[in-house]
Protein backbone atom coordinates (compact mmCIF):
# COMPACT_ATOMS: atom_id res chain seq x y z
CA UNK A 1 0.00 0.00 0.00
CA UNK A 2 1.50 3.37 -0.85
CA UNK A 3 1.09 6.60 1.45
CA UNK A 4 1.89 9.32 -0.42
CA UNK A 5 0.41 12.33 2.50
CA UNK A 6 3.25 15.40 3.58
CA UNK A 7 3.95 17.47 0.56
CA UNK A 8 0.67 19.43 0.46
CA UNK A 9 0.53 20.39 4.33
CA UNK A 10 2.54 23.82 3.66
CA UNK A 11 -0.38 25.21 2.74
CA UNK A 12 -1.23 28.01 3.83
CA UNK A 13 1.59 27.73 6.56
CA UNK A 14 4.61 25.46 6.20
CA UNK A 15 4.48 24.57 9.80
CA UNK A 16 6.80 21.15 9.47
CA UNK A 17 9.43 23.40 7.99
CA UNK A 18 8.79 26.73 10.38
CA UNK A 19 8.61 24.46 13.43
CA UNK A 20 9.78 21.07 13.12
CA UNK A 21 9.54 20.47 16.91
CA UNK A 22 6.53 22.60 17.20
CA UNK A 23 2.71 21.05 18.55
CA UNK A 24 1.02 21.03 15.24
CA UNK A 25 3.96 19.14 13.86
CA UNK A 26 4.49 17.06 16.49
CA UNK A 27 0.69 16.38 16.54
CA UNK A 28 0.58 15.81 12.53
CA UNK A 29 3.67 12.75 13.25
CA UNK A 30 1.69 11.44 16.31
CA UNK A 31 -1.59 11.32 14.10
CA UNK A 32 0.45 9.78 10.86
CA UNK A 33 1.84 6.97 12.92
CA UNK A 34 -2.29 6.11 14.64
CA UNK A 35 -3.40 5.70 10.97
CA UNK A 36 -0.33 4.04 10.10
CA UNK A 37 -0.79 1.80 13.18
CA UNK A 38 -4.12 0.97 12.55
CA UNK A 39 -4.06 0.48 8.72
CA UNK A 40 -1.32 -2.29 10.17
CA UNK A 41 -4.06 -3.73 12.43
CA UNK A 42 -6.37 -4.11 9.05
CA UNK A 43 -4.23 -5.25 7.02
CA UNK A 44 -1.00 -7.17 8.93
CA UNK A 45 0.59 -8.73 5.55
CA UNK A 46 0.66 -5.98 3.86
CA UNK A 47 3.68 -3.70 2.97
CA UNK A 48 3.47 -0.22 3.13
CA UNK A 49 5.28 2.19 1.22
CA UNK A 50 5.67 5.68 2.94
CA UNK A 51 7.00 8.36 0.31
CA UNK A 52 5.61 12.10 -0.86
CA UNK A 53 5.76 12.81 -4.61
CA UNK A 54 8.01 14.52 -7.14
CA UNK A 55 5.28 17.72 -6.41
CA UNK A 56 7.51 20.71 -5.24
CA UNK A 57 7.46 20.42 -1.70
CA UNK A 58 10.33 21.51 1.02
CA UNK A 59 11.92 18.31 2.53
CA UNK A 60 11.32 19.32 5.90
CA UNK A 61 7.79 16.93 5.31
CA UNK A 62 10.10 14.09 3.79
CA UNK A 63 12.13 14.94 7.52
CA UNK A 64 8.95 14.53 9.24
CA UNK A 65 8.19 10.90 7.25
CA UNK A 66 11.47 9.52 7.96
CA UNK A 67 10.93 10.17 12.25
CA UNK A 68 7.56 8.46 11.55
CA UNK A 69 9.03 5.57 9.06
CA UNK A 70 12.29 5.16 12.16
CA UNK A 71 9.75 4.34 14.84
CA UNK A 72 8.41 1.42 13.00
CA UNK A 73 10.61 -1.70 13.28
CA UNK A 74 8.57 -3.58 10.73
CA UNK A 75 10.00 -5.26 7.56
CA UNK A 76 6.96 -4.24 6.17
CA UNK A 77 7.10 -0.64 6.51
CA UNK A 78 9.37 0.96 3.95
CA UNK A 79 10.16 4.51 3.35
CA UNK A 80 10.47 5.31 -0.70
CA UNK A 81 11.85 8.93 -2.66
CA UNK A 82 11.43 9.36 -5.98
CA UNK A 83 14.73 10.43 -7.49
CA UNK A 84 13.12 14.02 -8.69
CA UNK A 85 11.06 14.01 -5.20
CA UNK A 86 9.74 17.27 -3.99
CA UNK A 87 11.97 18.56 -7.43
CA UNK A 88 8.62 18.66 -9.88
CA UNK A 89 5.81 20.86 -11.01
CA UNK A 90 4.70 22.98 -8.33
CA UNK A 91 0.96 22.37 -8.84
CA UNK A 92 -0.49 19.02 -10.39
CA UNK A 93 2.45 16.54 -11.65
CA UNK A 94 2.18 16.44 -15.13
CA UNK A 95 1.35 13.07 -17.46
CA UNK A 96 5.16 12.69 -18.52
CA UNK A 97 6.35 13.41 -14.64
CA UNK A 98 3.49 10.74 -13.34
CA UNK A 99 4.76 7.87 -16.14
CA UNK A 100 8.51 8.67 -14.68
CA UNK A 101 7.25 8.15 -10.87
CA UNK A 102 5.49 5.02 -12.18
CA UNK A 103 8.02 3.37 -13.38
CA UNK A 104 10.11 4.36 -10.06
CA UNK A 105 7.50 2.97 -8.05
CA UNK A 106 7.38 -1.01 -10.01
CA UNK A 107 10.90 -0.85 -9.68
CA UNK A 108 11.08 -0.85 -5.99
CA UNK A 109 7.91 -2.26 -4.94
CA UNK A 110 9.39 -5.52 -7.67
CA UNK A 111 12.64 -5.19 -5.32
CA UNK A 112 10.40 -6.46 -2.56
CA UNK A 113 10.25 -10.15 -3.95
CA UNK A 114 6.92 -11.29 -2.64
CA UNK A 115 3.91 -13.14 -4.17
CA UNK A 116 0.68 -11.00 -4.57
CA UNK A 117 -1.73 -13.06 -2.63
CA UNK A 118 -6.09 -11.90 -2.08
CA UNK A 119 -5.10 -12.90 1.69
CA UNK A 120 -3.53 -9.64 2.63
Amino acid sequence: MVIAIGQNESHPKDFIKDEPNGAQTVLWKNTYKKFLRHLMEIYPKTHFILTTTILGHDISADKAIDEVASDFSSPLVHRFYYSRNGCGSKGHVRISEADAMSDELAFFISTFLIGVTKDV
